[in-house]
């Protein structure tokens, strides 16, 4: 078992704070798993909107990581197309697309994969409602 699937004991897994705003709470809940996966950068965006384009709907980074958030989001578009060249070279990049509530997401990450991947977009869906 690698060490960041322990950091996914249920006790650990509730949010710590919340805002009442979906969009803030989507922003902490998203700083925790940057933090418990040890990942360089995570995003989340909801695509397919009224103009065909991709909205952030919230996104963590660390600054001296090899990929930012903001680095990590303009390679989601490649990502999503299935495109193997996003971009960003010798950088390990993964994306997740996901349906809740009648919408479309990308959940993308950089550095290293979600362990659990399911359960973070189980609770993602249910921060959104």
């Amino acid at each position: 078992m690698s060490p960041s699937a322990l950091a996914w004991k249920p006790a650990r897994d509730r949010r710590v704070r919340r805002t009442g705003s979906p969009t803030v709470d989507t922003q902490c809940y998203l700083e925790g798993v940057l933090e418990r996966c040890s990942l360089d950068a995570i995003i989340l965006a909801q695509i397919g909107g009224p103009d065909g384009g991709r909205r952030l709907v919230g996104s963590a980074g660390r600054p001296d990581a090899s990929c930012t958030s903001a680095e990590l989001e303009r390679a989601a578009g490649a990502l999503e197309r299935g495109d193997d060249d996003a971009g960003l070279d010798g950088v390990d990049l993964f994306a997740h697309t996901f349906a809740s509530a009648g919408r479309s997401y990308v959940l993308a990450t950089a550095g290293k994969r979600i362990d659990r991947v399911r359960t973070v977009i189980a609770d993602v869906s249910r921060i959104l409602g």
